[in-house]
């Protein structure tokens, strides 16, 4: 009987176009033919799925684990499918928030591999590692009756392997510039790329955009015949802590979401209309406030204290002296807008005397425009590399690059060596530039989920699969 580790290794096997460094419009890579007929040997599982489909260039990660907390709350059985994974791949497909079993992992494998090696004989090529997920989430949530699933998307839109679906609700998030190298270098032309989930007469749930992407929004939805349900920017938020946040959203008051930053309330706002329009019958009192407060976002200004004794013993470093505060804040935003809104929070809502971030980019990010952003508000950047391929900016030419912006750049390629130096007592011991350590200072990881990834992995938080094996040894 194949295990779990061989199910990972298979999918490993076949191309990551997540990881990839070909970053081209290759029709080998971008095309519907593959997914659709690896799901049709399936017996095409999307077409027993009520379903809604979620894209965006920010926040849709967010977003769509907002509405599948909501509508969990509210009595329905709800899948999520989400992408990439922080640290486990279980993570991509969860049903009510539960990330699906190993076993269950190994058996949807093991009964999809056949139609995977057929299709990947074919005339269009193997099989993606994305289109092997999209197509395991599918069919673990036709086989399981989920009433609904709320399918992310990977990349762009138009041609992402989750397009296949016919959903009964399209969300878009705010557009920015993102994988110009595949989507367009220009912000109307992603947004073609995100309006190829509009399909006819869906209602479309539209958040806030930048107005060259509403006109390309708008004029899709009238050729689709398709309603646009705006979120409002009527929020008032009350407050803000490392913990979360208060705020009002139209008729609801004094909801409550566990992380920070004005970015994640219009994704709390955008779940909220989303849910609204897919159920205008209306939710159960109390399931838009529930769904929300319970949200768990891992690697969005997620804050880890670093002088938690289980912690420490997870991390591969030297112990921190008892009256050392430092705080760490995980955060995978990746483009100029996020990475800006991410460090303009972490300066209004925590106390701390110098702020340490380790960052790691890929290529296909505007690495001197974010270089901008994290040196203006940085006291120490050190920049590293969540895995080794060409995809990756190597951290000696992240440190190279922003030399002119900052005088306090150190290039540590190793993620536990660069995470040792941020944890250091003294790091000036280690490189004289650095500024000394004190019990206020606040480390932020950011740059790429991957390197959030590594980062959590290195801490032994929200290891799954750790957690299932120790369970079931103990």
């Amino acid at each position: 009987m194949a295990s779990y580790q061989s199910a990972l290794a298979y999918i490993d096997s076949y191309l990551n176009t997540e990881k990839s460094p070909d970053f081209s419009r290759h029709a080998r890579h971008y095309n519907l033919h593959r997914i659709t007929q690896l799901l049709k040997r399936l017996g095409n599982p999307q077409h027993n799925l009520r379903s809604i489909h979620v894209a965006g260039s920010k926040g849709k990660g967010s977003t769509a684990t907002f509405i599948a907390s909501i509508l969990t709350s509210a009595g329905y059985r709800t899948g999520l499918f989400t992408s990439p994974h922080f640290v486990s791949p279980r993570e991509r497909c969860c049903i009510n928030g539960t990330p699906i079993s190993k076993n269950d992992f190994t058996r949807c494998i093991a009964k999809i591999r056949p139609a995977i090696e057929a299709v990947s004989d074919g005339d269009h090529g193997r099989i993606s590692f994305f289109e092997i997920y999209t197509a395991l989430a599918l069919f673990y949530f036709a086989q399981q009756k989920v009433d609904l699933a709320v399918i992310e998307v990977g990349l762009g839109g138009r041609l992402d392997a989750t397009n296949v679906i016919h959903p009964e609700l399209t969300v878009i998030t705010p557009i920015s510039l993102e994988h110009t190298q595949i989507l367009g270098e220009s912000i109307a032309v992603i947004a073609q790329e995100k309006a190829g989930i509009i399909k006819p007469d869906v209602p479309l749930v539209l958040a806030p955009q930048p107005k060259s992407a509403e006109t390309v929004f708008e004029t899709v939805a009238s050729q689709n015949r398709v309603e646009i349900h705006h979120v409002s920017r009527n929020i008032v938020r009350h407050y803000q802590q490392p913990e979360g946040q208060v705020f009002d959203f139209e008729s609801d008051l004094e909801l409550f979401i566990t992380v920070a930053g004005r970015h994640q309330l219009i994704n709390a706002a955008t779940s909220v209309t989303a849910v609204r329009c897919l159920v205008p019958a209306g939710l159960p009192e109390g399931a838009v406030r529930q769904g929300l407060a319970q949200t768990e976002l891992k690697g969005r200004l997620q804050v880890v204290p670093l002088t938690d004794g289980s912690i420490e013993k997870a991390a591969p470093q030297p112990q921190l002296s008892e009256q050392s505060t430092h705080q760490l804040v995980l955060d995978g935003a990746h483009t100029p807008d996020s990475i800006e809104a991410l460090l303009k929070t972490v300066q209004q809502i925590f106390d701390y005397e110098h702020l340490l971030v380790v960052v790691g980019l890929m290529r296909d990010k505007p690495v001197t425009q974010i270089g901008e952003i994290v040196c203006a508000f940085a006291d120490q950047v050190i920049t590293t590399q969540p895995f080794h391929n060409a995809r990756v900016v190597e951290a000696q030419r992240l440190a190279d690059d922003w030399s002119g912006l900052h005088p306090r750049i150190v290039p540590v390629p190793s993620v536990t060596e660069a995470f040792r130096l941020a944890r250091s007592v003294s790091p000036a011991t280690e490189n004289t530039d650095a500024p000394p350590i004190s019990k206020r200072n606040l480390i932020c990881v950011t740059g790429s989920i991957y390197l959030v990834g590594e980062v959590l992995k290195l801490l032994g938080i929200g290891d799954i699969d750790a957690e299932v094996q120790l369970q079931n040894t103990g």
